[in-house]
């Protein structure tokens, strides 16, 4: 039976004669293998369920610890998110704002302001101010 020492003696060897340095070489685990794979499945799309099943997991409580999102796969599935047209927004629980609140709370400031300012660079002559927000 091959022990745990000497498979990550082996290891370590393997990585040395690819080049890896010296110190990054000891700081890498048998268990810093799982720890990718998880991380490289869960960047790819794969399911929790075939995660776990692949690193025999027993819970998704293991996948939760131990896979994190790249940060590009974070910024990829945000920008999806981005691109989602979503429309399940329960309206009884949004605030109420009228248009002045809304545009003062973007800009900070006073909405005759940024109506003249507006109409000045529109120059289109069209009275936008009856436009409902929804």
């Amino acid at each position: 039976m091959i022990r745990r020492e000497d498979l990550a003696k082996a290891m370590r060897s393997a990585l040395l004669a690819t080049n890896v340095a010296e110190k990054r070489a000891k700081a890498l685990t048998l268990h810093s293998f799982r720890r990718y794979l998880a991380c490289a499945l869960l960047a790819r799309g794969a399911a929790p369920d075939t995660i776990c099943a692949l690193l025999r997991w027993r819970s998704t409580k293991s996948l939760a610890i131990y896979a994190q999102l790249t940060p590009d796969a974070y910024s990829a599935l945000i920008a999806d998110a981005a691109k989602a047209d979503v429309n399940v927004v329960i309206g009884s629980r949004l605030p109420i704002y009228e248009r002045e609140q809304i545009l003062e709370g973007f800009v900070g400031s006073d909405y005759d302001d940024l109506a003249a300012a507006a109409a000045k660079a529109d120059g289109d002559g069209l009275d936008d101010s009856d436009d409902e927000l929804e």
